[in-house]
């Protein structure tokens, strides 16, 4: 830390195997938990007076599944209790050390190399991908180039507060998905193939807006919506020559 005016915690251990049980955030919680503690308790010793902390939008909304802002309460989502704990750790340790805290939940991350995002591609290219009951669960994506320049907004102008980074505009699985998951299953079977956790991710709605933080750091997204920014996947994939994409 020394030498440095802002510190960032973006790491995370996200599970990547397609059947997912609590057990398996383990890491992802000590990261969010313990490592918040350590990180602030090293920026306190080296006079950093900044500390941007990485969550995500669908650890809070409302009860209906409708749009909500960063006022909207915590929800109790299996797999999330870490990720809840490390805001509270995050503004409750950078209060008492004198540091700004503050926290940016991110939407639905992708990019061409993010592995979640290309293992989406290596199944649907597989038609492999199955959309769960009717399609309805909407989400808030961000393309990992904005993410990272809203990072670097809350860091070149540091305050304490919360902001959801995310895209323009809301989608739904039905729309992400539909032109390429030619199949439709229940909820019943979804939990037998997959499990309870995945069936959650893939049927929770968590629509929010980008407002807040476009009026405090003047930030906006490069990709304004999932359309340009799977663009640019589907291009750097192409270039790349991964899944031999050609549409």
């Amino acid at each position: 830390m020394a030498g440095c005016d802002v510190a960032i915690r973006a790491a995370t251990a996200i599970p990547t195997k397609p059947r997912v049980r609590l057990r398996d955030f383990a890491m992802n919680d000590r990261i969010r938990t313990e490592g918040t503690r350590a990180i602030l308790e090293a920026a306190a010793r080296a006079r950093v007076s900044a500390y941007v902390h990485e969550s995500v939008v669908w650890d809070a909304g409302r009860p209906d599944g409708g749009p909500f802002d960063e006022d909207a309460p915590a929800r109790p989502i299996a797999g999330l209790a870490g990720t809840i704990a490390g805001e509270r750790i995050a503004r409750e340790d950078g209060a008492r050390l004198g540091i700004n805290v503050a926290v940016l939940r991110f939407g639905v991350f992708y990019s061409a190399d993010a592995a979640h995002t290309r293992t989406i591609g290596q199944r649907l290219s597989r038609r492999a991908l199955p959309i769960i009951g009717d399609g309805s669960a909407t989400w808030s994506m961000i393309h990992a180039d904005d993410a990272a320049e809203a990072f670097v907004a809350s860091a070149e102008r540091p305050r304490s507060g919360l902001w959801h980074v995310v895209d323009d505009r809301p989608v739904t699985l039905a729309e992400l998905f539909g032109d390429l998951a030619p199949r439709r299953v229940p909820m019943w079977l979804a939990m037998l193939i997959g499990g309870r956790l995945t069936v959650e991710t893939l049927t929770t709605s968590f629509p929010t807006s980008n407002a807040k933080l476009r009026r405090d750091f003047g930030w906006a997204p490069h990709y304004p919506t999932h359309r340009e920014g799977l663009d640019q996947v589907l291009a750097a994939w192409r270039e790349e020559g991964f899944l031999q994409m050609s549409t």
